[in-house]
């Protein structure tokens, strides 16, 4: 908690910190339990009208007195077998993270190998290709597709926000030749790349 707390710099995640900080004390907080005396069951009888209800309680509190648990064999058995959302968040957090190691790595090496790559104005077309691979098949889907405008096929159309900027109050649409795409279009503003 301490490094969390230490890095909680927003008043969010102050808030959040201290919410898990507050469950966490309530679980951990030692056991206020006193073995009390026995219970006197016939002033509850005069105190309490309803006839027997006193009786049945009694009969419930003293079986469960007398019941035996095999605590050990309990807490075994919930520890060998972890939950089904346990391990579905685990698959979850293991499909993520596979993901964004493979990304990073690809950046990583593509990083890499910009450190051969000269002015960008001193190479043809099909030099570039050597550099991206991938390029080439990927602008003749879009030009395939009709995607021409840059950012058309983006879940988060960034090239269009930034297109968008230079024309003021006008309606910029990226078309969308096939059925299955989504019709998106933005308004340009000011604050529109804050967004």
């Amino acid at each position: 908690m301490a490094i969390m707390s230490s890095k909680a710099n927003t008043i969010e995640s102050r808030a959040f910190v201290g919410q898990l900080n507050s469950l966490l004390n309530f679980y951990i907080r030692p056991s206020t339990y006193e073995h009390e005396s026995e219970i006197n069951w016939e002033e509850w009888k005069d105190k309490i009208q309803t006839e027997g209800l006193v009786d049945k309680i009694k009969t419930n509190y003293d079986s469960l007195k007398e019941e035996k648990y095999n605590l050990e064999s309990v807490t075994n058995a919930i520890i060998s077998v972890p939950s089904k959302e346990l391990e579905d968040i685990s698959n979850e957090l293991y499909f993520h993270s596979s993901i964004w190691a493979n990304c990073y790595t690809d950046y990583q090496v593509f990083l890499y190998e910009l450190e051969d790559y000269g002015n960008y104005h001193d190479y043809l077309l099909h030099e570039n290709f050597d550099f991206f691979y991938g390029l080439e098949a990927e602008l003749e889907e879009l030009v395939e597709t009709h995607n021409y405008i840059a950012g058309s096929k983006d879940d988060l159309n960034l090239r269009g926000y930034y297109a968008a900027q230079f024309n003021w109050g006008k309606k910029v649409v990226s078309f969308y030749r096939h059925p299955s795409d989504d019709f998106k279009s933005v308004r340009a503003t000011k604050n529109i790349l804050g967004r």
